[in-house]
């Protein structure tokens, strides 16, 4: 078999792009520390520039149709639920735009690759700033269960530190009361910053007995 008839020297300028491309995409989420890295981004760009590339030749569609749904599995994988905390998403998007842009390099529009790739790059880098501006003005919703010792002043003391970090409360309950633990529950909207400087404070008191979110 004469390979030059498969790999083309157009077929091998796509790998080197889509290997490029892909690592700078990882190169991004590997800084980050997140679960789709360098290799696994790359990866990712090379395949479905390939599955682009052998739908073309074979003249069959439903190669390249299945990338999405493909990409979608691996994404779902990386989305994971801690302590009703939902993680992963943008790693889980860049896996899917990663394949779109392998797609674009299969089919030879280098020009809509790489513009996609910069604006992938300027958003998951330039819109960090942004989105802490967001968060400071319109603030993040969490849900704390505290449990501590018993006592008149606990709420209080909870409800004062709250308003100390300009932590707004949505909405307040009772869960449990005990001679010895009183459990509360508080909706509070608030910037991602004072949320977790409430949170230290309440770990650092000897009175707090248990704190989730």
């Amino acid at each position: 078999m004469d390979l030059n008839l498969i790999i083309s020297p157009d077929n091998l300028i796509k790998l080197v792009l889509a290997i490029l491309f892909g690592g700078f995409l990882g190169i991004e989420r590997q800084l980050h520390a997140k679960a789709a890295g360098f290799r696994t981004i790359t990866i990712i760009t090379i395949g479905s520039t390939l599955f682009t590339i052998l739908s073309l030749t074979f003249k069959d569609n439903r190669i390249i149709a299945n990338i999405v749904p493909g990409i979608g599995f691996l994404g779902a994988g990386v989305i994971l639920l801690n302590d009703r905390r939902v993680t992963g998403l943008t790693t889980a998007a860049s896996i899917w735009v990663a394949a779109a842009i392998g797609s674009a390099i299969g089919v030879g529009d280098i020009g809509l690759a790489l513009a996609f790739t910069i604006g992938v790059l300027f958003v998951l880098r330039g819109f960090v700033k942004i989105e802490e501006m967001i968060d400071v003005l319109g603030g993040e919703i969490r849900n704390y269960e505290i449990q501590c010792k018993a006592g008149d002043y606990q709420s209080g003391k909870i409800e004062n530190a709250l308003k100390q970090f300009n932590l707004t409360i949505n909405e307040k309950r009772l869960m449990k009361d005990s001679p010895e633990i009183l459990a509360l529950s508080y909706v509070v909207r608030g910037s991602i910053h004072n949320h977790n400087k409430f949170s230290e404070l309440m770990m650092a008191d000897i009175n707090i007995l248990g704190l989730r979110y």
